[in-house]
């Protein structure tokens, strides 16, 4: 009994020891387990995406440029002398284009409040995206999840820039719109993740400690995965002065590292980010591996020679720290990302620090620093180097380290230390401790705040088992999505012109188990990569009547886009680690930016002197450039002595055609910058009514970022300026001008199944749209499928084309062709809101006679049409090509933009109480319009953007805009709407309904409970 006892007893022990060695193993393995980096994403100086930033960086470049004109006056705030007050010593950086724009409709945020955003805030939105793209990870497919994001940013320039506004100007967004902390919170907020979610700020190493942090979150199981982002922009003077003061500005306005010629860093700006798991997690799950991360540490400086004086000691601790953790020694190491930003201070100290730490070595440590190529992004200095260095282990190559003419007398190059000067093909070297030839890197950040970052990176092999099986035979399915009838046609093209030599299994795993679903969505059945091709250049997929799971997946095919969800993963050849890299889904993007100065209200005495004295410009519709002070150029001319204009005509009233906006547009351009540029997101914002006596339009000509120009078209009513058209011109891209898939058959022959003229023309009077004989330029009109086709005569009572670039009555003609393809049931007054993109050639003159085709798609989520038209000569080559022209119908006369609020506008008076109305359902309609009116103003949205079906938080209706509704609707209707109904994410259909039925329930439960007083009342 006792030895049973005691063998008991003793067992017990032993499996209780066992299981405490198997726990602390785990969590040693678990604390030392390398991370993954499963995904990347960037947009540096010279490089919009991974691929450009790896040629930039093959090739050798530097994307050092300078200040681009709309972002400062470069002359007024630059000086080649040192140190002089209010003056930074270059004009020099590293700039990436197109930081005013966005596309807020994407990610589910008002105009309204997107022009409060720090464009940083948008720019990690839009790399996050992408990032997870390359990933092959579905946003959807983590929401919820306990993901964690920390973000390195130290900038605030866009705050600066708000704050000189006015405090009348401040709104309801600044804050969370500026604030570092909800930088990281929006992503969270956005992708609907619960993990830790961190702003970080250690000046240039803020994306690099940050990595560190997402490492400990990871290994202490904080969250099952992390994305890690870094972010700089550069949009006023004020940082760069103050850097020039401290004389840490290089003169030359380049980072020339460990060079002689070393003289100070020049500042960059860009975003990247990387999507991190850990490794064991990144092989259940299938992920793509791009290459670990094995360890990493941060420290301090303490107290140095000064605040932003490095030091070296502990430099080398920190490097020492991350090579401990990683379990390495210092020869395991074959390349260093420098911090290596180019001062003469800096430079010599970290180099010495790297001397004392791997001085012990036979071959040489190579050495090198993005910031020579992009400059150095401070916030995001980091990341950038991580994602240069996990580039070069995938193609397995140092790019040459630039400016490096001559080394520097202050560094010991008897220390075995090389810079790579040239492109070298990366070769690894097994070490006495590690017979795996592994490459691997450190990686280096010192914020000049004193806090140091070193982060350990190596390759990841695949083990045999894991390398991709060979792709299956037979036919393959391909889905795509996207939020918008127009983005899915943009993607398809880019799918199209940029599909990668990959295997159809590998194309198929990235398409169907890398992407979101989206509401608008297309498939293609093939075989091969050939019939793919083929199949997204609109030539339908191939059937094989001899293999029947070709109608199993055109039936798959049809149930998904007709929204049903269907399992990918089972019908899938490919797997998740054969992904390869695809377009993604295209952003259009819109600026959002600060309020804009209104044209000037009335021009100078010096200015008419001015313009009395200088022959009139001949164009009719630019008029004469004004002579005025300030960046803005500006246009003015008198639309009422334009006599053809008044054979446009709406309900009667002459009204100005979209195609004279464009024709205004491209002819100032053409004057400004001699060449015809591309017009694109053209916005209508109201209609310009031109009076008899007289029409004073500006046309308001403002640099942008990319060398373009941003032009508002504006009107002078009764009391003060008016916007009536916005669109941006850009350089124009030639290969726009190639024949459209849908229109492959040459536009001369088209005209076969004619349309009567007459007849047509007939049909839109009775519509309301009254064309005099100078819009009346079609000749020949027919129909064929979906398109339709054309030919176009300038009628002599337009005038002279001479002084067009492109006649505003051939243009509109031209565009009428649409209407024969809207079904006869919605046959009503559709007019265009806006236009994605315009190109022409540089043709001389305007032509007088072309033949055009066109095609109409419906975007169900807004409804609207969006058409698309080819415009060629008689030698049918297309001369004209426009894409994305939304069409929306007009049930009255709408003089007013849809956001503000007018004098016909719903009431409590005009829509009154449910007893006046028949039924309830009535009453409903009613009550829907005025609060949809209400949404479009709060949210200073379109009217039509407000779809009655979609949650009200993907239009971008927040808690603060909630609240406002929530007051409109109590005070003018005097309904009361419980906040509690907002946090359901209900659409405003659905609200509504649940308003009402809530009220009809509580009036019942009121005249019941009336009833049972009255009869206790008589009982006593």
């Amino acid at each position: 009994m006792t030895d049973s006892l005691r063998f008991s007893t003793e067992q017990q022990v032993v499996d209780a020891l066992t299981k405490a060695s198997q726990l602390l193993a785990d969590a040693r393995r678990k604390r030392d387990e390398p991370i993954a980096v499963i995904g990347m994403g960037c947009r540096f100086p010279g490089a919009v995406d991974l691929d450009a930033f790896w040629k930039l960086l093959h090739d050798g470049e530097c994307a050092i440029g300078r200040v681009p004109s709309d972002r400062w006056d470069a002359a007024a705030f630059t000086s080649p002398q040192p140190k002089v007050p209010g003056k930074m010593i270059t004009d020099r950086a590293g700039f990436i284009d197109e930081v005013d724009q966005f596309d807020s409709r994407f990610f589910e945020i008002t105009r309204r409040e997107a022009s409060s955003l720090d464009p940083q805030q948008r720019l990690l939105l839009e790399t996050a995206w992408r990032t997870l793209e390359h990933a092959g990870v579905p946003v959807e497919s983590t929401a919820g999840g306990r993901h964690g994001v920390f973000v390195g940013i130290c900038s605030s320039d866009y705050l600066a820039l708000l704050n000189k506004t006015h405090q009348s100007a401040i709104d309801a967004y600044r804050g969370t719109g500026n604030a570092h902390g909800t930088a990281a919170g929006r992503l969270s907020y956005f992708m609907k993740w619960q993990g830790p979610s961190v702003a970080i700020d250690t000046a240039c190493s803020s994306s690099l400690v940050a990595l560190h942090h997402a490492i400990g979150s990871l290994r202490g199981e904080e969250c099952e995965m992390a994305l890690v982002a870094g972010v700089n922009l550069i949009l006023t003077p004020d940082l760069s002065i103050n850097l020039s003061q401290a004389g840490m500005l290089s003169p030359q306005g380049l980072c020339q590292a460990f060079a002689a010629s070393a003289d100070g860093f020049v500042r960059g700006e860009g975003c990247g980010a990387v999507l991190l798991k850990r490794l064991g997690d990144a092989i259940r799950d299938g992920d793509r591996i791009v290459c670990c991360v094995s360890g990493s540490a941060v420290n301090q400086d303490g107290r140095s020679n000064g605040l932003t004086a490095p030091n070296g000691i502990a430099q080398q601790d920190v490097i020492r720290a991350a090579l401990q953790r990683s379990r390495l020694n210092p020869d395991a190491i074959d390349y260093i990302e420098a911090h290596g930003t180019g001062t003469p201070l800096g430079d010599p100290i970290e180099m010495r620090a790297l001397g004392k730490v791997f001085g012990q070595r036979t071959r040489p440590l190579l050495v090198g620093s993005v910031k020579t190529n992009i400059g150095h992004l401070e916030g995001a200095a980091g990341v950038a180097g991580l994602i240069k260095t996990c580039l070069s282990l995938q193609h397995q190559t140092l790019p040459r380290h630039l400016h490096f003419a001559q080394t520097s007398e202050h560094i010991d190059w008897s220390l075995p230390i090389q810079v790579t000067d040239q492109r070298r093909p990366w070769q690894p070297a097994a070490t006495s401790n590690d017979d795996s030839p592994l490459r691997r890197a450190g990686i280096s950040s010192f914020g000049f705040g004193g806090t140091n970052a070193h982060v350990i990176v190596e390759e990841y092999l695949a083990t045999e088992s894991m390398i991709p099986a060979a792709s299956q035979q037979g036919p393959t399915i391909i889905k795509l999505s996207a939020k918008t009838e127009t983005a899915l046609e943009r993607l398809i093209d880019l799918y199209a012109s940029g599909l990668p030599d990959a295997a159809l299994s590998q194309i198929a795993a990235t398409a169907n188990l890398g992407r979101d679903d989206f509401p608008f969505r297309r498939f293609v059945v093939a075989r091969n990569r050939e019939e793919l091709l083929a199949g997204l250049r609109g030539h339908g997929s191939i059937a094989d009547p001899n293999d029947p799971s070709f109608a199993d997946l055109m039936q798959i095919g049809k149930r998904y886009v007709a929204g049903e969800a269907i399992d990918w993963s089972a019908i899938t050849p490919g797997r998740r680690d054969q992904m390869v890299a695809l377009p993604g889904h295209p952003f259009n993007r819109q600026r959002c930016w600060l309020p804009q100065n209104k044209a000037v209200a009335a021009v100078s005495p010096i200015a008419s002197a001015s313009l009395a004295s200088r022959p009139r410009a001949e164009h009719p519709l630019l008029g004469s450039q004004l002579d005025l002070a300030g960046k803005s150029i500006i246009f003015e001319s008198d639309l009422a002595k334009v006599d053809y204009l008044d054979d446009h005509r709406l309900r009667g009233e002459a009204i100005f055609p979209a195609t004279g906006y464009i024709e205004q547009g491209l002819a100032a351009a053409k004057r400004l910058a001699g060449r015809t540029l591309s017009v694109r997101e053209l916005q209508l914002h109201r209609p310009l009514v031109i009076g008899k006596d007289a029409c004073r339009v500006q046309i308001v000509m403002e640099p942008d970022f990319n060398g373009g120009y941003r032009c508002s078209i504006q009107h002078r009513g009764a009391s003060q300026w008016l916007e009536h058209a916005s669109m941006h011109l850009r350089e124009s891209d030639q290969n726009e001008l190639q024949v459209a898939s849908w229109n492959e058959i040459g536009p001369k022959e088209n005209c076969e199944d004619h349309i009567a003229v007459d007849e047509h023309y007939a049909a839109m009077d009775a519509m309301g749209i009254q064309y005099g004989s100078a819009f009346r330029g079609l000749r020949c009109l027919s129909t064929r499928g979906a398109a339709a086709y054309g030919l176009v005569q300038l009628p002599a009572s337009a005038g002279d084309p001479t002084n067009y670039c492109v006649h505003p009555a051939l243009l509109d003609s031209a565009l009428q062709i649409l209407a024969t393809l809207v079904p006869t049931v919605q046959r009503a007054m559709w007019l265009p809101v806006s236009i994605d993109r315009v190109d022409f050639a540089n043709l001389d003159v305007s032509p007088d006679n072309v033949h055009v085709g066109g095609r109409l798609l419906r975007d169900q989520t807004t409804d609207q049409w969006i058409g698309d038209i080819q415009i060629c000569d008689q030698t049918q080559t297309v001369i004209g090509n426009i894409r994305g022209l939304r069409l929306q119908r007009l049930a009255a006369p709408q003089p007013q933009s849809s956001r503000t609020p007018s004098s016909n506008s719903a009431s409590v008076a005009s829509i009154g109480k449910p007893s006046d109305y028949a039924d309830g359902a009535a009453y409903e309609a009613k009550l829907l319009d005025f609060a949809q009116q209400k949404v479009a103003e709060i949210a200073e949205i379109e009217l039509h953007e407000v779809l009655l079906d979609s949650p009200l938080t993907s239009l971008g209706l927040d808690s603060i805009m909630a609240i406002e509704l929530q007051d409109v609707l109590e005070k003018e209707l005097d309904i009361h709407v419980s906040m509690d109904l907002f946090l359901k994410d209900l659409s405003l259909r659905a609200l509504l309904h649940e308003v009402l039925s809530t009220s009809q329930s509580g009036d019942a439960h009121h005249a019941s409970s009336s009833s049972d007083d009255a009869w206790v009342e008589g009982a006593l």
